[in-house]
């Protein structure tokens, strides 16, 4: 079943993200721009497809259709060029990270447009079919992750009870549990600015911790702030939480390392801190406050970041994305053995950009989904690829 129609792109822009030693098919920064200046269009996520192409999922406004963004898939080969582009039918709308495999296939939740319910998407690789696999629990669907035993586990916002509620699913799609957390405060007018793109961007997520998994880490509304939850993969309850302060502070993103050590960012009144090494209680209560931090003054204030652990170039590393005051994404690398600072590295961008997705590609290269916007005015999406040989971690 197909929820959208071909629509091309009439207007697509490439360059190289600087003078490379590596194949143009290897590095590239590529901006999807469009015609139409009354549509504004937004990131979501990105996936490496199978052919070392790009799956982006985003969604635009057109306030036309619907009150919330509605939903766009983009395919495109290994060089960023766009392959296929679907919209998918007005009826869904506001999708969430993230993209979560399944089978060949992709998954991701998004809101039904009129009553708000979460709705299950499936959409293959080449977009030859977009599908509702199933309805799922609650209203608002905030972000979804894919556990390490296959369980989909869904951030959602109940207006009613004020609550956020994470629910975990089997991979035969059955509910296993759902815990709810008391904000104790109306977040409805926070949660839909949100979800339209309206208003100010929450760094909600969820991430696993423990090997194997004994907790989730989810960053969300409770007890009248953004806090970031430990909650018992078993069951759902909260074990323990890492505060923060109201609207003016925010765990931005959290890696899991080992034992009891992550890697964390924050920011906090209009400031941005890395914390590449510390120790967290999953079973109490901390405040970031006392962790020591690497202040990061060239970042935008309150900047989006995102963050992983990987292999690169023999060397295991903690890498975070974000964006600085100068219209660049930086990218910091970290050892993940003593958390020192090994290198980093800019992309430049003519027109203002924010991170919205980083990942680690096939050829241990890295790929950054980005907002951007055109003339420094009309939102578009923007991609960059990092070969592994511009990656400045040595040979």
């Amino acid at each position: 079943m197909l929820l959208g129609c071909l629509a091309c792109l009439p207007v697509l822009t490439g360059c190289d993200i600087k003078k490379s030693n590596a194949d143009p098919s290897e590095s590239f920064s590529t901006v999807y721009d469009h015609s139409d200046m009354n549509l504004s269009f937004y990131p979501v996520d990105l996936v490496q497809t199978h052919d070392d192409g790009f799956l982006i999922l985003s969604v635009y406004t057109d306030t036309t259709l619907s009150t919330f963004p509605l939903i766009r898939l983009m395919k495109t080969d290994k060089a960023g060029k766009l392959v296929r582009e679907e919209v998918v039918d007005a009826a869904y709308c506001s999708a969430v990270p993230s993209l979560v495999p399944n089978g060949s296939s992709w998954q991701f939740t998004c809101m039904d447009a009129v009553n708000q319910n979460v709705k299950l998407m499936e959409v293959s690789e080449d977009l030859s079919s977009i599908a509702e696999v199933d309805e799922l629990s609650g209203k608002y669907p905030l972000y979804t992750y894919l556990d390490s035993r296959n369980n989909l586990v869904v951030l959602s916002f109940d207006r009613i009870a004020r609550t956020s509620v994470l629910t975990q699913y089997a991979p035969d799609g059955g509910q296993n549990w759902q815990g709810s957390y008391n904000i104790n405060e109306d977040f409805k007018n926070q949660v839909e600015m949100h979800l339209k793109k309206t208003g100010r961007q929450f760094p909600f997520f969820i991430v696993e911790a423990g090997n194997p998994s004994t907790h989730y880490l989810v960053n969300c509304f409770y007890n009248y702030t953004m806090t970031l939850l430990f909650a018992n993969v078993a069951s759902g309850g909260r074990t323990g939480q890492l505060n923060t302060y109201q609207d003016d502070a925010a765990i931005s993103s959290a890696v899991f390392l080992d034992a009891s050590r992550f890697s964390l960012s924050r920011f906090y009144m209009g400031e941005n801190y890395i914390f590449p090494s510390v120790e967290l209680n999953l079973s109490g209560l901390q405040g970031a406050d006392t962790f020591e931090d690497i202040h990061l003054s060239e970042l935008v204030s309150d900047a989006s970041v995102r963050s992983l652990t990987a292999t690169l170039k023999g060397k295991n590393v903690i890498v975070f994305a974000s964006q600085t005051k100068s219209n660049q994404l930086v990218i910091y690398f970290f050892s993940q053995d003593d958390g020192k600072l090994l290198a980093t590295k800019n992309l430049t961008s003519t027109n203002p950009v924010s991170i919205a997705t980083l990942r680690v590609t096939g050829d241990e290269g890295l790929a950054l989904l980005a907002q951007t916007y055109v003339a420094g005015r009309f939102p578009r999406i923007a991609l960059f690829k990092v070969a592994p040989g511009d990656i400045p971690l040595g040979d």
